[in-house]
Formats: structure tokens, sequence, C-alpha cells
């Protein structure tokens, strides 16, 4: 809802409550999510507007950890309705955020904006699942797990940019110079007094999770915390080098503190320091014409591993590379019509790697080095717009290849992973097609819709043992009528031919089905 405060409407306000329960596919209890925002904005004069906003959100959510798998990789066939967590197992969030903004205009060509805000996290869990691999030969391999914990976070930050345009050689350039500070506390909590007398019991693949009964939640004692600190400055420059060119320009200083101090001894279990990093960035945009331009970038990447220990203690130093980007942009003579092509290329050096030369951790912990390689790249192709009168159509095509260039073992020789995907559970062929059309009767009131999404196959492998999704494709329909200017209804079908497939794999557990077919009816007002 928004609402003028007073005659003048120099003073405004915007409300949103929302109330959602869901449930699932699979046996699970209910999803609960309740949510208000609300926020207050004042123009303090011609030139400057602030704001004040509040938000909050809770959710309820059972938990599902997806099915197991064969000791040999093979789908067990289970019923997309089954769920291999207990029905009192849930995962509770819990954010509210404040907010505040300023807006001021200096000229027509200089303007400064401000944001502000806090924002406080707590989530809850507690849960008993079945997990493991099912051994078809000998009928066993999985058992019982269970867990609780508490999570929280606080977090400050600030932002300020100046933003604006000045002359150069007879031309108009643009410049933007920023600084920001996050502040973020994250503690860790102590379960004290969680008992499952079920845990790491042996059970057969027909065990109900559903049994187990519910333990008390156990009591949560702060003894750690994680602080972390980043500061930066930034700027961006736009030379209009010709009314058909523009040469982009940018970088940014980042500090950057990290410590994770224990709270009963406080002894500091990690650290670390980064300060002044700069990643720069650059690019060019030549309208070669009114519907066609061309585009290039180049951006660093940094990227802080620090919440990742080496075997001598110290934490692993950031992952860093190049993100490289070629494109095309073109619109139809009456711009209804849009059109992208765009090659990409992403490398990183640096990555955190599991040490090889210790696999099983030390003292139960995992350690890492930094020795990883790899590489990102392909292409992407978009058709959006109105392709003739009331027809919309939304295309969508990528291409995406990764590969390990750098995993090696203890001895220093080539890993199993050298050479193959390192994110196999993305797919290298993407589809994504969705089209609305206004039927010209009845005063153009009803609509159909449709939409397809396609990919190519999936993997995930592990210790030799390979999970494999296929190929797949969903289809989705739907037709609208729009009773008043203020009320419309819809009514969609999802995975028309109720397509099975995972949406998550894992050769061992975790593997998710994705959503079978489903209808629902939407009603749309105004207010």
């Amino acid at each position: 809802m928004s609402q003028p405060l007073g005659a003048t409407a120099a003073v405004r306000a915007r409300s949103v409550v929302a109330w959602q329960e869901r449930g699932f596919f699979y046996d699970a209890n209910d999803a609960r999510t309740r949510l208000a925002y609300g926020v207050v904005e004042a123009d303090l004069g011609a030139h400057t507007t602030v704001g004040l906003g509040l938000s909050w959100q809770k959710d309820h959510t059972p938990m599902n950890t997806g099915l197991t798998r064969a000791s040999d990789g093979s789908d067990l066939g289970l019923p997309r309705r089954r769920n291999f967590a207990s029905r009192w197992s849930y995962y509770k969030f819990e954010t509210a955020q404040v907010f505040a903004d300023l807006k001021h205009t200096f000229s027509e060509d200089w303007s400064l904006v401000v944001n502000a805000a806090v924002l406080d996290e707590t989530n809850t869990f507690k849960d008993a699942y079945i997990t493991g691999t099912y051994n078809k030969a000998t009928q066993d391999g999985l058992s019982i797990r269970g867990n609780a914990g508490k999570g929280a976070s606080t977090q400050y930050g600030v932002d300020v940019f100046v933003d604006g345009k000045f002359p150069l050689f007879s031309r108009k350039h643009g410049i933007g110079i920023g600084a920001n500070y996050v502040d973020r506390d994250s503690p860790s909590f102590e379960r004290i007094g969680w008992v499952l007398p079920e845990q790491g019991m042996a059970v057969g693949l027909d065990f109900d999770a559903h049994s187990i009964p519910e333990p008390t939640m156990p009591r949560m004692r702060k003894n750690r915390n994680r602080n972390t600190r980043q500061s930066g400055v930034y700027g961006v420059a736009r030379w209009s080098l010709a009314d058909e060119v523009t040469f982009v320009t940018g970088a940014r200083s980042t500090w950057f503190d990290y410590e994770d101090r224990n709270l009963d001894t406080g002894f500091i279990n990690n650290q670390y320091r980064q300060d002044g990093e700069i990643t720069p960035y650059a690019g060019v945009i030549w309208d070669f014409t009114k519907r066609y331009s061309l585009y290039a970038s180049y951006t660093d990447i940094f990227r802080v591993q620090s919440d990742r220990r080496q075997a001598n203690g110290q934490p692993l130093d950031p992952a860093i590379g190049a993100n490289y980007e070629l494109g095309l942009k073109a619109s139809s003579p009456n711009e209804r019509l849009n059109a992208s092509l765009a090659v990409f290329r992403i490398e990183e050096t640096n990555r955190a790697q599991t040490d090889p030369a210790w696999p099983n951790g030390m003292s139960g912990e995992t350690v890492y080095i930094n020795a990883g390689e790899v590489r990102s790249e392909g292409f992407e192709a978009e058709l959006n717009g109105e392709i003739l009168r009331g027809w919309q159509w939304s295309a969508g095509y990528t291409y995406n290849t990764t590969e390990y260039l750098r995993d090696r073992t203890a001895n220093g020789s080539p890993s199993n992973n050298e050479g193959q995907s390192f994110r196999s559970y993305a797919p290298k062929h993407m589809l994504r097609l969705y089209t609305t059309y206004l039927l010209p009767w009845a005063e153009k009131r009803w609509s159909v819709s449709g939409g397809l999404n396609a990919q190519s196959a999936t993997y995930s492998s592990n210790s030799g043992m390979r999970a494999r999704q296929g190929d797949y494709a969903i289809l989705n329909a739907g037709v609208g009528y729009q009773i008043s200017e203020k009320l419309s209804l819809r009514l969609s079908v999802s995975n028309v031919f109720d397509r099975i497939y995972y949406r998550k794999i894992s050769t061992g557990s975790g593997n998710m089905y994705g959503e079978p077919r489903s209808v629902m009816l939407t009603a749309r007002m105004k207010l």
C-alpha cells in the first residue's frame, strides 16, 4: 500500500504485510512465512529526499535432506513423496532490518546518495534424518543422524556515492566516487544437553524417518564470535571519446579484517588482514548505429578465503582472477524487440583446495592449500520483446563449460579432477523460453502463455562414484482473464507432462526431485 501523507505529498509512506503457508509434494509439514515492510519518505526541499524504513521476515521451513542413492551411484527410484527427514525437523530463520537513505541533487549534473542499514539475523534448526549410501547386495549402509543448532549475525553498513558529469576536451564525461563500510559479527553457539538416542543407528531402506521421536531442543551458549570488517573506496569514470564510443574505467580499493575469537578464553583462533587491495575494471561501448552496439569489458577478481585454514594454522590467501566479456546488443526499428549476444571467460587461481597431504584433515578439521586453478567460458544469447502486437517473447540460451586447469595430489601429480568440470552440477546447455499472447477477441481480456526450461545432463562424482541426471525439459502453460481494470485471474500449470527429474544430485544423500505437475489459480487485485 502506498499513500501520500498530507496535501502536498511531501511526505509519503509505503507498507506491505504478507503471510504465506504452503505445502510440499514430499511428506513434510507446511512452511510458514510472515513478513512486514514499511518506509517513509520526505522531501526536505526541492533537491533533498530522505527515507527511513523497516523490514521484518520470519520463516519456518520443514527439513528435506534429500534422498540417497545406491553405493554404485545408480538411482534407487524412490517415490517423489518420500522424505528422509523426520516430520518434526525444521529450520527457522528471522531477519529484521532498519535502513535509511538520503538523496541530494546539487545541480543538473551532480548528485549524492547515502545509504545506511542495520541487519539482524537469527536461525535455529533441529533435525533427524536418514543418511549414507545403500548397498543393494548387502541391503545396508544407511543410518540415522541428527543435529540441532543456532546461528546469528548482526551487520552495520553505510555507503556514500557521488555521481556527476564534467567537461573535458569539448566533451562531457561522467564520474562516480564512493566509499562504504560493513561490520559483521557472527557468533557461534555451543550445544548443551543434546540427546538423540537413535544417533548412528543402522536402518533399512524402508525405514520411516517420521517414526523418530522428537527430542528436546538443547540449550545454546554463545562461545565463539567471527568478526568481519570491510571498507573500501571505489570510482568509475565514463569517458565520451566520441558520439558513438564510451570508455569506462574503474577500480576499488578494499581493506579487510577478519577475526575468529573464542569467547571463553579470549584466544584468537584465526585472524586475517588485507590492506588496500586494488581491483580494477575497464570496458568500452561502441554504438556503431542507432540500433546496434558492441561492448567489451575486463574485471579483476579478488575473493577472500580467510575462513579456511592451512595445515600451519594460517588462513588461506585470497583467490584471484579475471573476468572477460565481449558482447553485441541490438534493437528492432520500433524498439519493441531487443537482442543480445555475449561471450565470456572467467579465470581464477589460488582457489581453496583440500590439502592432499592431509586428506582426512587435522584434529577433525579440513585443511586447505592455495593451489586450485579453474576456467569457465561460454556464451549467452537473449531475445526479449513484442514480436507482434500483443505477442510477447522472452528467449535465452546459455552455453557454459568449466574445467579444473590445475588440481594436484600430495606428490604433485595431476589429480582425477584435473581436466574435468569443476561445476559438474551446472549444465553445459540451458534453454529458456516464455511467451504470452493477448487473444484478439472479447476486448483482449483473455491471454495464454507457455514456457519451456530445458538443460543438458549434469553429474556429481566422488571417490570413483558418479551420479548422473540426464537431459530434461519442463513445459509450463497458463491462461488468464482480465475481469476488470483492477481484478484478474490466472490458471497456471507447471511441469505439464509431469517430468520426473532431480534438481539436485549427489553420490550419497542429498538427491532432491524437481517439482511434479502442479496447478495454481491466482487472483490479483489492485487497490
